[in-house]
C-alpha cells in the first residue's frame, strides 16, 4: 500500500497583509513508518 502525505504553508491571498505565496507539498511512500521515524528526529 502506498501513503501520501500533503502539506500547505501560507494562505490564499485574498485579504490585505496576506501572505504573497501559497505552497503545497505531497511525498508519496510505501512505509509509512519510515517517514514518520524521519519526521520524529527533526
Amino acid at each position: 500500500m502506498s501513503y501520501i502525505y500533503i502539506d500547505e504553508s501560507g494562505d490564499l491571498g485574498t485579504k490585505q497583509g496576506s501572505s504573497k505565496y501559497f505552497i503545497i507539498a505531497a511525498i508519496k511512500v510505501k512505509d509509512s513508518k519510515k517517514l514518520d521515524k524521519a519526521i520524529k528526529k527533526s
